[in-house]
């Protein structure tokens, strides 16, 4: 049952476009010296999917894992 549970848990995030409206925006450190080598976090409020930005160039998202599953999974 709760590997099922996963599955679909997995499915459903996976799904999720993160639209504009639903995605938190948090400055980690700011551009002080001017080389645009700031950090910052950007958050999906749908899902839970993180992102990372450094010096402007955005990463991939990461979902997060549900708290039953394993560190070995």
């Amino acid at each position: 049952m709760v590997w099922l549970l996963d599955r679909i848990v997995d499915w459903w995030m996976a799904r999720c476009p993160h639209p504009g409206e639903d995605v938190a925006f948090d400055i980690l450190e700011g551009d002080l010296d001017g080389l645009g080598s700031g950090k910052a976090v950007s958050l999906c409020k749908r899902c839970g999917a993180t992102r990372f930005v450094f010096a402007g160039r955005p990463g991939e998202w990461r979902r997060p894992r549900p708290l039953w599953c394993g560190k070995n999974r």
